[in-house]
């Protein structure tokens, strides 16, 4: 009986720190990706924004993707 709890606690000493390894990873990789993609509207806002200044279309309607020339 001692020796199968020595085995589940040597188990658990092994697996549990890749789990929270691989957990780690992908809580990293989730915010460098969600980083990148407001990075990039951000960049395509203003792209709008110099594209239809002084033009016929609004950039909240651009952004919504409704292009509805006014």
């Amino acid at each position: 009986m001692k020796a199968k709890q020595g085995n589940a606690v040597i188990e658990a000493a092994l697996v549990l720190p890749l789990i929270i390894l691989i957990s780690a990873a992908l809580i990293r990789a989730g915010s460098d990706m969600s980083s990148r993609v407001i990075e990039i509207s951000s960049v395509h806002a203003e792209q709008a924004r110099a594209e239809c200044e002084g033009g016929m279309v609004d950039t909240e309607d651009i952004m919504r993707g409704r292009w509805v020339l006014r």
